[in-house]
């Protein structure tokens, strides 16, 4: 590990307009997602908030009437309301997918080109099926955890409890996140071989990059959370000038590290 803290440091002074690019990219990201799921976010409250009223409602007139009538008409509205909420989920979630591909694809590739890696076209197709197969795993294992979640609250006799259910929830996100950048890591010739290599053999060597790489993202991070709740200027010149220039050389060291394995 200490020749790839070395290898990172001799490749940012080398190419440091290239970590400014990153950083530029990354901020673009974080601005121009937000004003794409905002609005969606937002429709999706509203029918939220209506889709609650009327289920509300449905109960309260037919406890008092016992038609089922009544109670089938508001049925049918409920059903097209909620098919709203979950084509809005749906916008949201390929939002999220399409500005990941753009705006993350340059930014691993510049990465990359720090790191003094080369890609050819073949860059894109690994990078897009990566995170496209990464982006069904992670939606699958959301559905997971939100129906183990529903058992849960439904259970008279729950399997785990609240504290088992985010411990649960954080162990899997942790290593469904490890392997995603053990993949963008490579993104090469001999890719299925160099993953396994990086991510299963050399689990120690690669593991302990990726648990200081976590570590140093979080206190940042929460030092970025109370920054915020003291004074927000000052928080955005943190994040701009520290965090996510941080976030950028952890890229290109967790690429060193893996190209040592």
């Amino acid at each position: 590990m200490n020749s790839a803290i070395l290898n990172t440091k001799h490749h940012l002074l080398q190419r440091w307009p290239l970590l400014l690019l990153m950083v530029v990219f990354e901020i673009a990201f974080l601005f121009l997602l937000p004003m794409a799921v905002v609005p969606v976010f937002q429709t999706i409250a509203i029918e939220q908030a209506e889709l609650n009223a009327l289920l509300q409602q449905g109960v309260g007139e037919f406890v008092q009437t016992n038609e089922d009538a009544a109670l089938a008409a508001i049925h049918d509205q409920a059903v097209r309301q909620f098919e709203i909420i979950q084509r809005g989920i749906v916008k949201i979630l390929l939002y999220l997918l399409a500005y990941w591909l753009v705006f993350h694809g340059i930014i691993w590739w510049l990465a990359h080109r720090i790191a003094g890696n080369r890609h050819g076209w073949d860059f894109i197709w690994r990078f897009g099926l990566t995170t496209i197969v990464g982006f069904a795993v992670m939606v699958g294992a959301i559905g997971g955890m939100v129906s183990l979640a529903a058992y849960q609250f439904n259970s008279a006799v729950p399997l785990i409890g609240q504290f088992g259910m985010n411990l649960l929830t954080g162990i899997v996100a942790l290593i469904l996140l490890y392997f995603l950048l053990v993949a963008y890591c490579v993104l090469g010739k001999g890719f299925w071989k160099k993953c396994y290599v990086a991510s299963i053999k050399k689990i120690t060597t690669t593991g302990l990059a990726y648990v200081v790489a976590i570590f140093l993202v979080y206190v940042f991070g929460k030092l970025l959370i109370w920054l915020f709740s003291q004074h927000r200027m000052l928080a955005l010149a943190y994040a701009f000038v520290i965090l996510l220039p941080l976030v950028a050389k952890l890229r290109v060291f967790l690429i060193e590290v893996v190209k040592t394995t």
